[in-house]
């Protein structure tokens, strides 16, 4: 196992990563690399060589972006002719995120702009809605003097079920 720097070009795609990236994360590692170019230093591309071919186990996201951003070369960690089991082992644990953010920290502690360019989505962070930004809620009581007259009337409300929250009190 060593470390060479390899053109992006040279290396080849393996067909069973797992991993995949939406235009908007992608946007986010091309502005990451071209930011900290030396980060990529810290985390090298995995890389199998069998037969005279360089196959990308794990950092398959990086060579791409590493591409659109036309660098002539980018380090890797080469090995050769791994067994596929440990191609595909080291491939999840590359991407596997062991332990849990303390999101309250983050959320008290740290810049929501500056985690989202490090590519945390909302969803991730779990930010609470302001006020301003929260649905306003609209409440309807509807009073029946019968169980038959709300009977009546309800397979109609019934219809509107995908549009709110119904709760029936009888």
């Amino acid at each position: 196992m060593k470390l060479q720097y390899l053109s992006p070009e040279s290396l080849e795609f393996w067909d069973e990563n797992p991993r995949t990236i939406d235009q908007d994360q992608f946007t986010k590692l091309k502005k990451s690399m071209t930011e900290d170019p030396n980060f990529l230093e810290l985390r090298p591309i995995l890389v199998n060589l069998i037969d005279g071919a360089y196959l990308i186990y794990a950092g398959n996201q990086r060579v791409r972006a590493a591409i659109a951003l036309k660098m002539d070369e980018i380090p890797c960690v080469v090995d050769e002719d791994l067994p596929d089991d440990i191609m595909r082992k080291r491939s999840i644990l590359d991407n596997k995120t062991y332990g849990q953010w303390d999101l309250d920290m983050l959320a008290n502690e740290w810049d929501a702009d500056f985690l989202i360019d490090c590519g945390f989505t909302d969803n991730e962070l779990c930010f609470e809605k302001k006020d301003e930004d929260k649905p306003k809620v609209f409440k309807i009581i509807m009073e029946f003097e019968s169980e038959d007259n709300l009977n009546q009337v309800l397979p109609e409300i019934n219809k509107f079920k995908s549009l709110c929250q119904m709760k029936v009190k009888v």
